[in-house]
C-alpha cells in the first residue's frame, strides 16, 4: 500500500454510441468531451458525426492527489529529449551531405590535378 495522499473526484461525462470501424456494430464509451458540440461547431466532423450522446453519467474515484508541476516537468522533460534526438538526427543528416559533397569536389580536384 502506497504512502501516497489520496483525494476523491468526481468525473463527469457522457456514454456515447459510435458505429464500430467495420460500420456492422456499435460501440459505447465513456468521456467528458462533448462530440456532438464539437462537429456543431465544424471539428472532427468526418470522425464525430457518428457519434450519439446516450446518456450524462459522472463516477468518483479515489485516485493519488497528484502534483501538476511534476507532471508538467515531466511532460517537458520528455519533449526536451524528442526535441535533442530529432535535433542531433539532422545534424547527422546535414554532416553526412557535407562529408559526400567534400568528398566529391576532392575526387573532382583530384582528376583535374592528374590531368
Amino acid at each position: 500500500m502506497s504512502n501516497e495522499a489520496m483525494k476523491t473526484i468526481e468525473i463527469k461525462g457522457w456514454i456515447w454510441a459510435a458505429p464500430t470501424w467495420d460500420g456492422q456494430g456499435i460501440q459505447y464509451k465513456f468521456d467528458s468531451f462533448d462530440y456532438e458540440a464539437a462537429v456543431k461547431e465544424g471539428r472532427g466532423v468526418e470522425t464525430w458525426s457518428g457519434y450519439k450522446k446516450v446518456a450524462e453519467h459522472s463516477f468518483t474515484v479515489e485516485i493519488p492527489d497528484l502534483d501538476a508541476r511534476t507532471l508538467r516537468i515531466q511532460q517537458l522533460e520528455a519533449e526536451r529529449t524528442q526535441l535533442r534526438a530529432n535535433f542531433q538526427r539532422r545534424v547527422n543528416e546535414i554532416e553526412d551531405q557535407i562529408g559526400k559533397l567534400t568528398a566529391i569536389e576532392y575526387t573532382a580536384s583530384g582528376r583535374e590535378g592528374a590531368a
